[in-house]
């Protein structure tokens, strides 16, 4: 029944805007055709209306989807974006944190959070920290580990761009376009790419979103090999930083909500 007691849909008092079911899934098209009987008044109010996750994708045919070029013009703008708001962590010579005291330990030869990081449970965080910093020489080569860590925003950027874009997450392209790039400027992607102790940190989130990528294809089944890959991805997240990894559950959300 509908909500306002009837079996089915048909001409009563209530107006467009006053019946209960008139805006709920595609029952408030069929109110507009009953009421008015004008099959192309109802049509343009369905278009103007937000199409279900399942219709924007069947209606993704590959001539609607953005051409290559237009893809690597997005890329370029979302490369200068994120340089630009990254640069100075490039430019200037600084150490914040946890940084000076992984120095003090490259400089001693006394110390190494090698051990600290495996019990954690961060075995290749560990292994990626210890190399990264025999790299380190003085407070200028940190820059390098934050290079490292803007250009690991931007291939994340990139990807979420063609995650979202492929499976027609978003109804707006202007959307599809700025959602990603607004991700990567949030609080705590500044916090990872301006924390040189922090660099493989990014990496761990688009490892988790190669994951789902991995268990859910578009338009393709789940198979053990999917899983299993996916699985083995996954864990190369958690073993670089656990609340990172955890970013496999955003995907999944982006993806079914």
């Amino acid at each position: 029944k509908y909500r306002c007691g009837l079996d089915i849909c048909n001409d009563c008092d209530f107006l467009p805007w006053r019946c209960p079911d008139a805006f709920f899934g595609d029952n408030w098209r069929i109110r507009w055709e009953n009421i008015y009987g004008i099959q192309k008044s109802a049509q343009i109010f369905y278009r103007r209306g937000s199409k279900t996750r399942n219709e924007r994708r069947a209606m993704n045919t590959e001539d609607e989807r953005m051409t290559s070029y237009t893809k690597k013009i997005i890329a370029m703008l979302y490369l200068a974006a994120i340089f630009l708001v990254y640069s100075p962590t490039i430019i200037f010579s600084y150490a914040f944190s946890d940084d000076w005291s992984t120095l003090s330990d490259v400089f001693s030869g006394k110390g190494s959070p090698f051990q600290w990081d495996m019990q954690s449970g961060r075995p290749l965080y560990a292994v990626a920290r210890r190399l990264a910093f025999t790299l380190v020489h003085n407070l200028d080569d940190l820059a390098y580990l934050r290079f490292f860590t803007v250009i690991s925003a931007f291939v994340f950027c990139f990807f979420l761009f063609s995650f979202i874009e492929k499976r027609n997450i978003f109804e707006r392209k202007i959307t599809t376009i700025a959602f990603p790039l607004l991700i990567c400027l949030t609080p705590a992607v500044q916090v990872y790419n301006s924390w040189a102790t922090c660099f493989p940190f990014v990496l761990s989130i688009l490892l988790a979103g190669i994951s789902y990528a991995t268990l859910k294809p578009i338009n393709k089944k789940t198979t053990i090999i999917r899983f299993a890959a996916s699985v083995i991805i996954l864990w190369f997240a958690f073993a670089i930083y656990q609340p990172t990894a955890m970013a496999f559950l955003f995907f999944v959300m982006l993806d079914n909500c």
